[in-house]
């Protein structure tokens, strides 16, 4: 049978399907410090502070341009000036509005997740050194400003 590999959108890319999971099943069984494990390669096992997190910042430090949702137009600005890209035309501003400003419709909408909840609690005990790397991300993003003019 070759169900185990599914190529299903409900599936994820440890091959685990998703489709009709609760989100407290989710958060407790699937997501862990995704970005840490991958920026460093640990996909199993334990993870340390002082080895896979100070990796994945050094990693984020000297390899990636950050850019930060909440910081879009900043974001596009920087990657245009890093990369030298200009966009000629009124159809190529068009279409990077379309692609970056406009709010897509997701076919998968969710509530908030409150910040009280078990859901929310147990993501963030689970995620805990992505939280952190995305708060140094912050800090990266702020220092860069000097890099792409």
């Amino acid at each position: 049978s070759s169900s185990s590999s599914s190529s299903s959108s409900s599936s994820n890319s440890v091959g685990i399907n998703i489709q009709g999971m609760s989100l407290e099943d989710f958060a407790s069984n699937v997501s862990e410090n995704w970005m840490v494990r991958s920026l460093t390669n640990t996909m199993t096992g334990p993870l340390t502070r002082d080895h896979h997190l100070a990796l994945a910042k050094e990693i984020l430090r000297t390899k990636f341009l950050i850019g930060l949702l909440e910081e879009k137009t900043e974001s596009l600005r920087r990657i245009e000036a890093y990369f030298g890209w200009r966009l000629p035309s009124r159809v190529s501003q068009t279409c990077k509005n379309n692609m970056f400003y406009f709010e897509p419709q997701s076919k998968n909408a969710h509530d908030p997740i409150e910040p009280t909840s078990k859901e929310y609690k147990i993501l963030r005990e689970r995620n805990l050194f992505d939280l952190e790397l995305y708060d140094y991300a912050k800090g990266l993003f702020e220092e860069q400003k000097s890099l792409v003019g």
